[in-house]
């Protein structure tokens, strides 16, 4: 499920926070999958009733599961995880207003903190979720190498000793983390080219306004110096940069001159780009612009897979995309995974389908087996 994905994911993570040597790309993409899940919220809120077990009331139990377990099964069912809290949160108020004032009411309200917190958890929705949960993974970056930066390793541990006399068991995974700040060091750059691409992900407008412990901890990882964190420091400074609000035609033409400038290829891998600006400009007036945003929105994308191929083109008044990727995890035999196919195509309305519809076809054909193979006529 999304939410053992999650914490399956975060542990693993905590891991390379920890100094352990992992692939961190893929990690941080399942991560940012099983955020964006629509079932996250339902789940967490059945996990914690479940923890509860026979201390929830059979009252408020059944209309809760009624609820979460409904939205599950109901795909098209649009509300948000925030409009769910809230009536998660509705329905423990009733419940708990039935009740006569006082002692026993409070006992209740006690009883039902986990399933208060997991409603509360998700009550700016899923965006505010993530980030809350990404700024505790660069908090945890920032903690260590809060200890370590512009001073020598020695008078640092040294320091760290004092401070944790009475606790000694403290200070190794602290040096241990530090030693290894290289491999945590690419996990946040991973972190941060993630957030960016929070606006797509989870289909919100972008925030004006970092929450104040997200831009404080850029702010810390903007300040650092020294080569271990160059690359760190740059990529907060870079986030920090982008958030910087700017119209929207001043920002696709700049988006517009770095496709000229650095390739799609190149432009893909830079943490400051706005990966939903992209698609505004696959109908770009100039076609050469268009085919570049078509290819650099697919390599970032799909950036934790292997592209093996990639070409866009304009065919038929019909630009697309066209690429082949592998992905980097082994099947349960340990062999890999084949080649796969993908396709998209920019058109100005959906009734123009009609009017582009041999392009495609003839694009499309080219991905099917010759009919003698099918044993076809």
């Amino acid at each position: 499920s999304a939410l053992e994905a999650a914490r399956a994911v975060e542990r693993e993570l905590t891991l390379v926070m920890d100094g352990y040597d992992k692939d961190v790309e893929p990690l941080v993409q399942k991560l940012l999958r099983a955020l964006s899940s629509r079932e996250l919220f339902p789940l967490s809120v059945l996990d914690a009733m479940s923890n509860l077990g026979n201390k929830l009331p059979v009252t408020l139990e059944m209309p809760l599961k009624k609820l979460l377990t409904g939205f599950l099964k109901d795909k098209a069912d649009a509300r948000r995880s925030r409009d769910l809290s809230a009536e998660v949160r509705e329905a423990c108020d009733a419940y708990l207003a039935a009740l006569p004032a006082g002692e026993a009411r409070e006992s209740k309200r006690a009883v039902l903190g986990a399933v208060y917190a997991a409603a509360d958890e998700f009550k700016d929705g899923q965006r505010a979720h993530a980030v809350r949960v990404w700024t505790a993974m660069l908090d945890k970056f920032a903690g260590v190498e809060r200890l370590f930066v512009g001073r020598p390793m020695d008078a640092a541990i040294l320091d760290l000793v004092k401070a944790n006399k009475d606790a000694l068991g403290a200070v190794l995974p602290a040096v241990q983390a530090h030693l290894h700040v290289r491999t945590r060091a690419t996990l946040v750059c991973a972190l941060l080219r993630a957030l960016a691409d929070f606006p797509v992900v989870f289909n919100v407008d972008s925030l004006r306004d970092l929450p104040p412990a997200l831009s404080a901890v850029l702010r810390e990882m903007g300040a650092y110096e020294g080569a271990a964190l160059s690359e760190v420091a740059l990529a907060a400074r870079n986030f920090l940069a982008m958030k910087q609000s700017k119209p929207p035609q001043e920002a696709l033409a700049e988006l517009r001159a770095d496709l000229a400038r650095l390739g799609p290829a190149a432009l893909a891998q830079e943490t400051g780009l706005q990966t939903n600006l992209l698609p505004a400009l696959f109908l770009d007036a100039d076609e050469a612009t268009a085919l570049r945003a078509h290819e650099a929105y697919q390599r970032r994308i799909y950036s934790a897979y292997d592209i093996k191929t990639l070409r866009s083109t304009a065919e038929g008044g019909v630009r697309t995309s066209e690429w082949s990727f592998e992905s980097g995890d082994l099947t349960p035999s340990g062999q890999g995974y084949p080649d796969r196919y993908g396709l998209s195509a920019a058109l100005p309305e959906l009734a123009a389908f009609a009017d582009c519809a041999p392009a495609l076809d003839a694009v499309l054909a080219r991905y099917a087996p010759p009919a003698e193979t099918l044993g076809l006529d």
